[in-house]
């Protein structure tokens, strides 16, 4: 990818992903047909509540969102900058659905697997699953996980981006994918 690729989140390089633990995976490459853009953190329940009019969330209460995040809006909770969470499969492609519907300007899809790992790790040709390697240490800077996040959601984009933009690629949430 050029560094003007990476900037504007346009990805079409050689993938190559590396096999997980619990997975029988094997090394492979992947080469994308097409390029794609991809948002720089998880769907936020304002997002979601302003396309859907509602809010799946567990996560929603004022005692369950950062300072400042909590909000009612048409009659609906919401931690307007934590991720939607508690969503099925289905309620994802409903949301997709609708935000197409409403808006001509992209088509929007749940990105690929193959997709997901390259613009999560940061890098094409890591073997490593988590963008800041192996060094432990940056975890708490990086991710929300059980050791910090106190058995909730917290606001997107509080950790540290991985080198192309991205925000919490690993923890928070689980992402979605095709």
């Amino acid at each position: 990818c050029s560094k003007e690729d990476v900037v504007k989140k346009r990805f079409d390089c050689i993938h190559v992903e590396w096999g997980r633990s619990g997975y029988r995976e094997r090394r492979h490459l992947v080469r994308f047909k097409k390029s794609f853009e991809i948002q720089t953190t998880e769907v936020t329940q304002l997002q979601y509540v302003m396309v859907m009019g509602k809010n799946p969330s567990s996560f929603k209460t004022k005692e369950k969102c950062d300072a400042g995040q909590y909000a009612v809006l048409s009659g609906v909770e919401l931690c307007m900058n934590h991720p939607v969470e508690n969503v099925t499969w289905g309620q994802t492609q409903e949301f997709i659905k609708e935000l197409n519907r409403i808006q001509d300007t992209y088509t929007y899809r749940l990105p690929t697997e193959a997709e997901w790992e390259y613009a999560a790790r940061g890098d094409p040709q890591t073997p490593i699953r988590y963008w800041w390697g192996l060094d432990f240490s940056r975890m708490g800077k990086a991710a929300w996980y059980s050791g910090n996040a106190n058995g909730r959601t917290h606001s997107v984009a509080r950790k540290e981006a991985n080198p192309y933009g991205l925000y919490d690629v690993h923890g928070n949430v689980w992402e979605w994918s095709q």
